[in-house]
């Protein structure tokens, strides 16, 4: 269900940013604007070394060499026109996700040719793009439904990335753009602490990194190892059922319950983060005319399961008293979601939403961006 409006929280998803993310045309200044920082803001208003920074083709910024021939150039971001910021946040973000490769693998592009660069940007500037690419597909993401329309595009975009670097390598092979692709990527997309982790875009790099011959044979079993994890209940797909036991041996499965929309949560006895996001979750409005979790869970409106799935079960037994007794608390009685055939589970806690066919809307998120979306649809 694509929502009635999409309610974004903090810096993450403020439409303010995205805007201060389109470049400025800055000409003959002669200084570096530099690149924000995703976290903290995007930053527009590149500077070119000397050059210009213009609007090209297809609204991509194009950079101008600077007179210095190993000066290096501002990558060039993309432009959202107007009419596509005029439709709102989530259509803006994936505008530029659709398009944020496009100036970089210009091959009209006239930047310098050094050792040091990739494709004419420093590999500091490299990283700051691949974190605002990751802030961006992590806006887009907050509506499930466009992310997983325009996911196809994405991954075109990507592909093309890969091949660059991929022939980068073949004509030398000192050329380090495609490991700084897989390490930025990795840290962005797959990292349990980064803020954008998305693992149906990590999935795809993962996966076209493992068939590559540019990599060594070892770390290409890593990346096969991490793509099978990554293809494990991808937003989009069906949840993986499974049995799950309360304290009174009562036995359930998680496609048993019903309710327009299950937060499932992976949590531990005793972990502080995990008790934070519980708090978060009961203290906070989950529709927009502010009735409370508890509220929406006894309208059926929402299921909460709260699942451990490591082995310490007596532990978990006289715990299981502090969890909201209006959730589905329970455990893995068989221990099958700890071999991660089943549910990938890097990292505790872990919260997902799933609708009411149990169809995963997100996975792994930041607390804040399920309670948004729940405030927007319901």
């Amino acid at each position: 269900m694509v929502p009635k409006k999409i309610q974004v929280f903090a810096v993450l998803l403020s439409a303010a940013i995205l805007l201060s993310f389109l470049p400025s045309c800055s000409c003959g200044s002669g200084n570096s604007g530099g690149n924000g920082n995703a976290v903290s803001g995007v930053n527009g208003g590149n500077g070119s070394n000397g050059g210009c920074i213009g609007s090209g083709k297809d609204g991509i910024t194009e950079a101008v060499s600077p007179a210095v021939a190993d000066q290096p150039v501002a990558f060039p971001f993309p432009e959202a026109p107007l009419l596509v910021r005029n439709q709102g946040t989530v259509a803006m973000a994936g505008y530029l996700c659709e398009h944020f490769w496009n100036g970089f693998l210009d091959t009209s592009r006239v930047f310098p040719l050094s050792d040091t660069l990739l494709l004419g940007v420093t590999e500091g500037d490299f990283k700051k793009a691949v974190e605002n690419y990751a802030y961006l597909v992590d806006v887009l993401s907050s509506d499930p439904e466009a992310f997983i329309l325009q996911s196809g595009a994405l991954f075109s975009g990507l592909d093309r990335l890969l091949e660059r670097a991929s022939a980068l390598r073949a004509a030398d092979s000192s050329s380090v753009m495609l490991d700084r692709l897989a390490e930025y990527m990795s840290l962005y997309f797959y990292d349990p602490n980064s803020p954008f982790r998305n693992e149906n875009i990590y999935g795809h790099l993962a996966s076209a990194l493992a068939s590559s011959p540019f990599v060594d044979e070892v770390i290409r079993g890593r990346y096969r190892f991490e793509a099978g994890l990554c293809a494990l209940n991808q937003v989009g797909s069906a949840a993986s059922d499974f049995a799950f036991s309360d304290r009174d041996g009562r036995v359930s499965n998680l496609h048993g319950i019903d309710a327009d929309y299950v937060i499932m949560f992976f949590s531990n006895p005793g972990c502080e983060a995990c008790r934070q996001i519980i708090g978060q979750l009961v203290s906070s409005p989950m529709d927009a005319s502010g009735h409370s979790l508890t509220e929406l869970i006894a309208a059926g409106r929402i299921a909460v399961l709260n699942i451990y799935i490591d082995s310490d079960i007596e532990a978990w037994k006289d715990y299981s008293s502090s969890y909201p007794s209006d959730w589905h608390n329970g455990y893995d009685p068989y221990g099958i979601l700890r071999d991660n055939s089943l549910y990938a589970v890097r990292a505790i806690p872990s919260l997902y939403l799933l609708d009411s066919e149990k169809r995963v809307l997100f996975k792994d998120a930041v607390p804040e961006k399920v309670i948004a979306y729940l405030q927007g649809v319901l």
